[in-house]
């Protein structure tokens, strides 16, 4: 119907003074507000607003983000580098004629931002690799602009630094992978493609290609301005550009470069058309998505056999019980996303894998999915094998509550799927699932023994979602002024209060499951533990975070017997404990301490974070 374009020197701003100017944010707000009322005058309902990973490089990101929304009503999404990608390439895959019979030659597919380039590569029809490398034209020129009149020649200068950033990605392509062709797509590439661009033709030759830029390289950048009716803008960054494909040339044989006119938005149309439509471009982008994940797990040397056997199992798991979790088809990829890359952190080390698994996936770029579905995935991976979300409370809890289900259920299939080929000896040919009102049947056919994989399915699948919460009067300042009033310190003081406590305790029937399981605790008097405790590490050069910090019970019971000892003047000198705190602390811990000898705790693990983030967090939608 219409299409509206705004220029606005965002870019500029970020890679020269690392956040947004506050006049470029007011005439990005002019500009939105402008698209905002040209969708009201038309009556769009449904739309969707995105701004790019190099946007979310300033410093000041979120709050350009809540000033555009507080001054036209649009709430930007964030894209991830992985995301926009994926969008390019639907969008090339979409428009370009033969798009199947190129990517089967082999095709790179060069998308040039202001900020940052992403190369994908297909070879033989199939995905093999895509990468971001944070080299854009204007990031370059305006990195170098201070030595531009330092050193001479500049060009060389430029096409060193191109070269010392973009030579290690070679390692990504294995030799045999053929690249015939380029795809070249950006949103500002208008000074290149009016340089390079044959009459007629949307295609330009390997030597075309050498022959402009050899003539370019001895312009004057306003005679190049001149020449090719652009901006003095567009041209500096004609120069980077044209450098960036120059040495991917020399990497590859590629013979011939396309130039596509698609651009970011033509992606995002496609993406939602064919999401609403249910009609698919003819390249096969979750393919491409699994493919990544795959090679992903073949670099962390994880077998296939695994995985698929698995992943069956996930699958089948997940499609039999559909009408129990009520997940998407989305869900599905994620799933078979986190099959695959489970086991990814045993290249780290065997011990807690599941833990290295984790920030693997969460610092590895994935095609295709957004940053809250790499969380998810991540997260399939952190719990698919002994860890729970219950067990990790202080790092599940923190994650919003409706991805924290999406997860939740996920995961249960993965373990479960998981659990069925503990042995990695593929001895279940196939299952059955059944659901008959609330019950799940999953019936396994081997020929083999599979008392590991039977006693690993039904550890694995025990419920572990919160089963009981109970609230008890054994407050910091209640318990002193019941029992430690004038700072009694004898051993009758200490034992009412304890046996007070253990006796409420005691009323409380499922108490005792938690038996021989660690402690998180939150709370003043908890943390004051834990300062003391971490000062006497110190001490020893010993440097630990607070948050999630963990202590035996005998470091507990030490420690706690230290305060005890101590009258209230001799506390306020401790190190961790306020001189507020320190007339409540004994107070405060006697709770702490009557629980883990009643439930023979193992450790404690101490929160940094209490009510007031509790409620940040819920009012923040997490």
């Amino acid at each position: 119907m219409e299409t509206r374009k705004e220029d606005v020197s965002i870019g500029s701003d970020i890679y020269t003074h690392k956040e947004i100017e506050p006049t470029t944010v007011m005439n990005t707000c002019d500009a939105i507000a402008g698209f905002v009322q040209a969708m009201k005058e038309y009556g769009v309902t449904q739309w969707r607003a995105v701004a790019t990973s190099s946007v979310q490089e300033a410093k000041n990101a979120y709050f350009v983000k809540e000033q555009i929304y507080r001054k036209t009503g649009l709430e930007l999404e964030w894209l991830s580098n992985a995301e926009e990608g994926y969008l390019h390439n639907q969008a090339v895959a979409n428009d370009t004629d033969d798009f199947q019979q190129f990517i089967h030659d082999g095709t790179m597919l060069i998308d040039i931002g202001s900020g940052s380039i992403q190369l994908t590569v297909y070879n033989e029809g199939r995905f093999q690799f895509s990468r971001n490398i944070k080299l854009g034209p204007l990031r370059v020129r305006e990195l170098l602009k201070d030595l531009e009149r330092k050193v001479s020649p500049f060009t060389e200068l430029m096409e060193d630094f191109i070269l010392s950033k973009i030579d290690a990605y070679q390692q990504f392509t294995s030799p045999k992978v053929k690249i015939e062709h380029f795809i070249l797509i950006g949103t500002d590439l208008m000074a290149f493609k009016r340089a390079f661009s044959k009459k007629n033709s949307e295609w330009i030759t390997r030597e075309h290609f050498n022959t402009i830029y050899n003539g370019i390289l001895s312009y004057p950048e306003q005679e190049l301005a001149k020449k090719y009716t652009v901006s003095l803008d567009a041209v500096s960054q004609l120069l980077p550009s044209a450098m960036l494909v120059k040495k991917l040339l020399e990497w590859t044989e590629a013979k011939k470069i396309f130039l596509s006119t698609v651009d970011l938005v033509d992606g995002l149309i496609v993406h939602e058309y064919t999401k609403n439509r249910k009609k698919r471009p003819d390249s096969s982008l979750d393919a491409d998505i699994i493919e990544a994940a795959r090679r992903m797990a073949s670099h962390y040397q994880c077998t296939e056999k695994d995985r698929e056997r698995v992943g069956k199992f996930a699958l089948h798991i997940f499609d039999r019980l559909k009408p129990l979790h009520g997940l998407k088809k989305r869900d599905r990829l994620l799933l078979q996303l986190g099959v695959i890359l489970r086991n990814i952190g045993s290249f780290v080390t065997v011990d807690a894998h599941y833990l290295h698994s984790y920030y693997l996936i969460k610092s590895t770029e994935l095609i295709g999915i957004s940053m809250q579905e790499q969380k998810i995935v991540a997260n399939l991976a952190r719990y698919h094998s002994w860890l729970t979300p219950t067990e990790d409370g202080l790092h599940f809890d923190a994650i919003q509550p409706e991805v924290r289900l999406r997860i939740a259920k996920l995961a249960a299939i993965l373990r479960a799927a998981d659990a069925l080929d503990d042995s990695k000896q593929q001895k279940i040919s196939s299952i059955r699932v059944s659901l008959k009102e609330e019950e799940v049947m999953i019936i396994p056919t081997s020929e083999y023994d599979l008392s590991l994989e039977r006693w690993t399915f039904i550890e694995k699948i025990k419920d572990q979602q919160l089963k009981h919460l109970a609230s008890l009067p054994f407050g910091a300042v209640t318990l002193t002024e019941a029992f430690f009033k004038d700072d009694t310190r004898t051993g009758a003081a200490f034992f009412r209060g304890s046996t007070y406590i253990e006796e409420k305790l005691r009323e409380v029937e499922w108490l005792m499951e938690g038996a021989n399981l660690p402690i998180y605790a939150t709370g003043g008097s908890s943390r004051s533990l834990a300062k003391v405790y971490r000062n006497r590490l110190r001490e020893q050069n010993n440097l630990l975070e607070l948050h999630g910090l963990a202590m035996t019970k005998n470091d507990v019971y030490s420690i706690f017997g230290d305060i005890l000892s101590k009258d209230a003047n001799e506390r306020k000198q401790l190190r961790g404990i306020s001189k507020e705190r320190s007339d409540i602390i004994i107070g405060g811990l006697l709770p702490l301490i009557t629980i883990m000898k009643l439930l023979d705790s193992p450790k404690l693990i101490v929160s940094e974070h209490g009510l007031r983030e509790g409620v940040l967090l819920e009012q923040m939608g997490m």
